[in-house]
């Protein structure tokens, strides 16, 4: 406890030097109130009533005591002595790294309306399921939290998660959200968006991607983008693909018109007929690009501003209407989407039986190369 003496001047500074903040007042002492003293009693500079203003020789004077108290505060019970200014500790928002896995496609299965098989991360590629390349890619890549949303054979994604090594991974966690209600992309991410998961800039992708790119410095690039142009709330991955590529989808051809400094998108037609292309007047600002032979990877990069724009936008069910809404409205909302070409690395997305052969067919001839350039180890 701090003596009275200490304590009273304490607060002759602190009225006279309202905005001082002292040491002491950050820690656990308590402070004794000073004491008016009564009229007519002839009391020292820094004495309280009842306390005789004797002095002896040695005996640190109460300026003294002020500052020393500045730099040393004693222990309850204790004579030892510690330090008192340490930093304040802030409490600031931990930067999570999250990511949104879509299980399955929402339609019908890749091999066709048919075939039982509508989960897509249940389909096996290389004895493997494709869900195991997706969780393996991210992991590897440091995300935190992988939000695994799915809406069909909900039970067997829960029992392949849980008797495989992503129930106890040590530096990621795995959350089945679950909601059989959901038939689009749209309305899971209104439903993520009302359950309040989502609280950074999020990668999201499919079951169905097998990539061995990493995700940070996606995130990274991403953010870069946002310092220039704080609107931006998502960057697409797209990869380049001639139209007789073994991994190209055969009923998708993409046209998509980018800034040429910038990448930002202008102009994005899905299904592109004919020779025409419409691009609006406001994009028509410098130098631009138009890929024809760009492919979607199924990884984008997300602000936190996407699930809210798909809880407004009701109309927004797919990717593509996302895209649409957002560049048609762009000077009403001041929102944006931006591109980034693959330059190296490997992404696919499997959506039909002829972009499940073209990666199977990578898969062969990564195996069939390591087994060529390692031959001498078959070799007895």
């Amino acid at each position: 406890m701090i003596s009275t003496k200490v304590a009273e001047n304490f607060n002759r500074i602190l009225e006279r030097n309202p905005l001082l903040i002292h040491p002491i007042s950050a820690g656990k002492v308590k402070l004794i109130p000073s004491k008016t003293p009564a009229s007519g009693d002839n009391l020292g500079k820094g004495q309280s009533a009842g306390q005789k203003t004797e002095k002896k020789k040695g005996q640190p004077q109460p300026q003294q005591q002020i500052q020393k108290s500045k730099e040393t505060k004693k222990e309850a019970g204790t004579g030892k002595a510690k330090p008192t200014n340490r930093p304040v500790e802030v409490n600031k928002k931990e930067d999570i790294f999250q990511a949104v896995l879509l299980a399955d496609n929402f339609t019908s299965s890749i091999f066709g309306p048919n075939c039982p098989l509508r989960q897509e991360g249940l389909i096996s590629l290389a004895n493997r399921k494709f869900i195991d390349y997706t969780l393996e890619a991210l992991s590897v890549s440091g995300v935190q939290e992988i939000f695994l949303y799915c809406s069909n054979d909900v039970e067997g994604i829960r029992e392949h998660i849980n008797d495989s090594k992503w129930s106890s991974l040590p530096n990621c966690s795995i959350h089945v959200i679950v909601s059989e209600d959901a038939i689009s992309l749209g309305d899971a991410m209104r439903d993520l968006d009302g359950k309040g998961l989502i609280k950074n800039d999020f990668i999201l992708l499919s079951a169905g991607v097998v990539t061995n790119m990493a995700m940070k410095p996606l995130l990274n690039i991403h953010r870069e983008i946002m310092k220039a142009d704080k609107g931006v709330v998502m960057t697409l991955l797209h990869r380049k693909m001639k139209s007789t590529h073994r991994s190209k989808p055969k009923n998708q051809s993409t046209a998509i018109v980018v800034n040429s400094n910038t990448h930002k998108i202008i102009a994005f037609d899905a299904k592109p007929t004919g020779k025409k292309l419409n691009i609006p007047l406001d994009g028509l600002q410098g130098e631009m690009d138009i890929y024809m032979d760009s492919v979607d990877t199924g990884i984008a990069v997300c602000s936190t501003s996407v699930p809210p724009l798909f809880s407004d936008n009701f109309d927004f069910t797919c990717m593509n209407d996302f895209i649409r809404g957002i560049i048609i409205n762009e000077e009403i909302l001041g929102n944006s989407i931006y591109l980034h070409r693959l330059v190296s690395g490997y992404a696919c997305r499997v959506v039909d039986f002829d972009t499940f052969q073209g990666v199977w067919c990578v898969f062969f001839l990564s195996y069939a190369r390591y087994a060529y350039d390692n031959i001498e180890l078959y070799i007895d």
